[in-house]
């Protein structure tokens, strides 16, 4: 079996850095970013996408499908990891307000819950679910912490380590016979 995943195009939080929440849409350049990516993606055997109900993913999608023309379902499960009270924000900003807060998450972001948000712990528990229920010839449109998530668990090396997946980024996974995963050249 193998499945294919895709970072969303870049939006402006990502080009200026600060945490986008789930309304943040693509720029012009994430949008360029993903008519390149439908054109590889174009050469892939693909018969359905996936898509983070996220206005940037979803966004992605309808991008992608101009070329793919394939049945479109949106997935919360595939969803960024919930940063909580940083989401619409710069860190510095929300760190100067609560402080005390961020050192607590911060002294292990694995387990603690950012205010409002989601644990690594938790982030991960959602990529095993995923790999559980991949389906066969399929694109997820996704996130970079969700992606990077999936990674980490199919390379067996702690999330912080996984490698950065780039906007617009093709990534695909292949099961093999004994149902390992690992990550293939496109």
């Amino acid at each position: 079996m193998k499945i294919y995943m895709i970072r969303h195009g870049e939006t402006e939080g990502n080009r200026k850095g600060f945490f986008a929440d789930r309304y943040e849409p693509l720029n012009d350049r994430g949008r360029e970013q993903i008519r390149a990516a439908a054109q590889r993606a174009k050469e892939l055997p693909l018969e359905q996408l996936i898509t983070s109900p996220y206005v940037r993913t979803l966004e992605t999608s309808k991008i992608l499908n101009e070329q793919l023309q394939l049945p479109v379902t949106e997935d919360i499960g595939i969803r960024e990891i919930h940063m909580g009270i940083l989401e619409g924000h710069y860190f510095d900003e929300v760190y100067q307000l609560r402080r005390q807060e961020l050192d607590y998450w911060m002294e292990d972001p694995r387990n603690r819950t950012l205010p409002e948000g989601e644990s690594i712990d938790e982030l991960l528990q959602r990529g095993r679910a995923f790999l559980e229920g991949a389906r066969d010839r399929t694109l997820y449109v996704s996130h970079e912490a969700f992606i990077r998530s999936v990674l980490s668990l199919v390379q067996g090396c702690d999330f912080i380590q996984a490698r950065r997946v780039e906007n617009g980024e093709l990534v695909c996974l292949e099961q093999g016979p004994g149902g390992q995963w690992c990550e293939t050249e496109l």
